[in-house]
């Protein structure tokens, strides 16, 4: 029979091992750096951003749409755009999610605005027998989850 103080080494052993395994399961081991995590939660929302865009998810694309974005446009410039963004057949294909640095933010050749901490992300685009190599931007939306840059312009031209 182990002496009392050997099986209370045991127990806080097992816990450390309990709860190290159920935090590395949600993502919240200490071995984790908040770059594995941005990068993570970053490759999810682009799933569901390109998965929106395959499927015609217009609602997803508008509320997704930076807030910035989407205050610089007319509302419904916005929802047209985000409207027109439904390609069935298209694949997307993350090949880098880059460090986050200032984004410059044009419309039609302008510049509008320039934002800091947004992500570049190097996506091959696939439609049909045509690719193309893009760099898409993401931001942080401050509540656990992204927002996405769009030109909202394009739907007028």
């Amino acid at each position: 029979m182990p002496r009392p103080r050997r099986a209370a080494w045991i127990v806080v052993a097992l816990l450390i091992v309990v709860l190290g395994t159920v935090g590395a399961a949600l993502g919240l081991s200490s071995t984790s750096t908040p770059q594995v995590n941005r990068q993570a939660s970053a490759h999810r929302f682009l799933t569901r951003l390109f998965d929106a865009i395959k499927g015609g998810d217009s609602g997803f694309l508008l509320t997704t749409l930076s807030p910035i974005v989407r205050s610089d446009f007319p509302v419904a410039t916005c929802r047209s755009f985000s409207e027109h963004l439904h390609v069935p057949g298209a694949r997307f294909t993350v090949l880098d999610i880059g460090a986050p640095g200032v984004f410059h933010f044009t419309s039609k050749g302008a510049p509008r605005f320039s934002l800091a901490d947004v992500l570049p992300v190097s996506v091959d685009v696939t439609i049909g027998a045509a690719s193309s190599r893009e760099i898409i931007h993401i931001a942080a939306d401050g509540v656990g989850g992204y927002t996405w840059f769009g030109d909202c312009a394009i739907a007028t031209r």
